[in-house]
């Protein structure tokens, strides 16, 4: 699947945000990623994956769904330009599933 898709989020999107998602260790089979419910990203999990893209002021929710092998690592990558650090979080999976929600 591509890197960057074209998504439709709300009018009101007006702040630059990427999101990254990574293989580290293990095998991982798909990578999920979900903005405000719209999937952002669906990928086999074998390459690096990006989607860039503008996103609310208002509340946001971030959620990820990683599939792999046993306790396969990943890393999450997020960047609000302009508001915050970037953020780089290692994960693992647990019994072969991870799966969490981040609200900006």
């Amino acid at each position: 699947m591509a890197k960057k898709t074209n998504v439709t989020l709300p009018t009101e999107a007006k702040r630059n945000f990427t999101l990254t998602l990574e293989a580290v260790s293990g095998g991982l089979t798909m990578f999920y990623a979900f903005i405000n419910g719209i999937m952002v990203i669906q990928s086999d999990g074998t390459k690096k994956r990006t989607w860039s893209g503008k996103i609310p002021d208002s509340q946001v929710r971030i959620k990820i769904r990683v599939v792999g092998i046993n306790d396969a690592s990943f890393k999450l990558g997020i960047d609000l330009p302009g508001t915050a650090d970037d953020q780089s979080l290692t994960l693992k999976l647990h019994g072969g599933y991870y799966e969490t929600e981040i609200i900006l």
